[in-house]
């Protein structure tokens, strides 16, 4: 064993005394990088016992080294061109740096660290992933795309069934070779792998899914250069592009034919799981022009899975009104746009004609924003509101999650449009008041049902205190404490106590009366 290592380390020699020569590092220095290397390569090749700590340890110790050597190669080149700046020679040098090899010391702690890391994975790595794993993390760090490749496709052969590197090696392949087809192969390998367990798939179809959204963002955005000039054409070209509307928007659909197509397959593969849907439209909100995309997919979910899951109906209601959103956030671009070109012809006309063009510029403005209120939908996908989609679902689905998931989202609608009034100085939406209708038709028909909870009482009792009907709520709070058993309504007790005028101390005294001294509601409301 000693002459291996004498015979590793006469390898080195070269390499070290160049840094030595360059000065990278003083003699002192090289003496201790060598008694350091000789003897961890003794503990890393001793036969009894090796252990995989030594080679983590000598890895480590040869990347260090190697940080340390790019700082000072950096600071020396930074001398030298100072030196050369008083001078006053010419830079030259800058030309060359691309074509240049590198000094054999510079290349020499990487070459190492590749060959620490390929003694390591030999003899640990076919049960361990987690060393796969860390020399990739190194090989992406030091950008040597040929040795991660190399390294994902060994992972991949010993550890088939681990759903992140298939996911690491198609990201590889896409993001930093630019390749999608070598992309997709990966990701339909991996599905084939997992072909017996549906739910293992469900990370793969859904980086799939997300891989062919980003193919079409690089489409779109290559098309957008070459074509960089259009938009800034005017006069007669503005016509054709109003024009072709239609066109764009089939164009942008077609875009998408590959991920719908892994959605339709993925659906078929996961027939069931709402859920597992909702995670493809979560993933097409953060893309541009998925509008359509995430109708399909949302229509999908109501159309097989609404009839019996809440979440299904919850995820409509969310898209609706994030479609209301957007379109109410054009039309104001549009309006400020068109406010900029009255005025620019406000300049150039006379005082009479500018303020004639201006009253009727601005009660075309509000006619179209009233216009968009009245139906925040003009196509067939758009036929239901927030509210009516809500409404329909506590009648085909009344049950208790169903009830309280509807009531906090229109409560938070409610909000949320009261908040744009207050910011935008603008008039009521009908929808508020069309809101609060609802509520209250919501909390009398479920108070009526045995599934009336303490959490919708809790709902029930905020509301009405945001109005200013103090008595109302704790009448609602009373009359639900007396009529469950305080183990059901311990909750409502707890806060009747809070917000009544009495005082907690009569409040709770009551609930304790009702109370199983041998279930732990007895001790809360005691402790409070």
């Amino acid at each position: 064993m000693a002459e291996d290592v004498q015979a590793a380390l006469d390898e080195m020699v070269p390499a070290l005394k160049d840094l030595q020569d360059r000065g990278v590092f003083s003699s002192n220095e090289i003496h201790q990088i060598v008694d350091r290397r000789r003897s961890t390569e003794y503990d890393v090749r001793r036969s009894t016992n090796p252990r995989k700590a030594d080679f983590l340890r000598y890895i480590q110790d040869e990347m260090n080294l190697e940080a340390l050597r790019q700082l000072r190669t950096k600071k020396i080149q930074q001398e030298e061109r100072e030196r050369e700046r008083k001078e006053g020679k010419k830079d030259d040098k800058k030309e060359d740096v691309a074509g240049m090899e590198k000094p054999l010391g510079d290349k020499h702690i990487v070459k190492l660290i590749h060959n620490l890391w390929r003694r390591t994975l030999i003899k640990y790595g076919k049960s361990d992933v987690g060393l796969y794993l860390q020399y990739a993390e190194y090989c992406k760090e030091i950008k040597a795309h040929a040795a991660l490749s190399r390294i994902l496709a060994e992972a991949l052969q010993l550890f088939p069934h681990q759903q992140g590197l298939w996911i690491e090696a198609a990201s590889h392949e896409f993001f930093v070779l630019g390749s999608i087809q070598n992309a997709r192969v990966l990701m339909q390998q991996g599905l084939r792998v997992f072909s017996h367990a549906p739910e293992a798939q469900q990370d793969l179809w859904i980086q799939l899914f997300c891989l062919e959204l980003h193919f079409c963002e690089r489409l779109s955005a290559r098309s957008t250069i070459l074509q960089g000039g259009a938009s800034k054409e005017d006069g007669k070209n503005k016509e054709t592009v109003a024009g072709d509307n239609d066109d764009d928007d089939n164009v942008k659909s077609d875009r998408h034919k590959i991920a719908k197509l892994v959605y339709k397959n993925a659906v078929a593969a996961i027939p069931d799981s709402v859920s597992f849907r909702l995670r493809f439209w979560d993933q097409c909100r953060l893309f541009s022009d998925t509008e359509r995309l995430q109708q399909e997919i949302v229509e999908s979910t109501r159309t097989d899975l609404c009839k019996d899951n809440a979440e299904a109906w919850m995820a409509w209601a969310l898209f609706q009104w994030e479609r209301k959103q957007n379109r109410k956030e054009e039309d104001q671009d549009k309006d400020d746009g068109s406010d900029e070109e009255e005025e620019e012809q406000e300049e150039s006309n006379s005082q009479d004609g500018s303020t004639k063009k201006r009253s009727a510029g601005s009660f075309a403005s509000k006619g179209s924003a009233s216009k968009k209120l009245k139906s925040d939908s003009g196509d067939e996908g758009d036929a239901w509101s927030v509210l009516d989609i809500l409404r329909r679902a506590t009648q085909e689905l009344p049950t208790e999650e169903m009830y309280l998931k509807a009531v906090r989202m229109i409560t938070r609608y409610i909000a949320t449009l009261q908040q744009e009034e207050e910011d935008e100085d603008e008039d009521e939406d009908p929808d508020v008041a069309l809101g609060f209708e609802l509520l209250e038709t919501l909390f009398d028909e479920a108070a009526k049902t045995q599934f009336f909870s303490a959490d919708l009482v809790m709902e029930q009792t905020l509301l009405l205190q945001r109005l200013n009907k103090k008595e109302a709520a704790i009448k609602c709070l009373e009359d639900f404490a007396e009529q469950k058993p305080v183990t059901e309504a311990l909750k409502v007790w707890i806060y009747l106590a809070e917000i009544s005028e009495k005082g907690p101390i009569p409040i709770l005294t009551k609930a304790l009366g009702g109370a199983d001294m041998n279930h732990p509601s007895y001790y809360e409301v005691l402790l409070h």
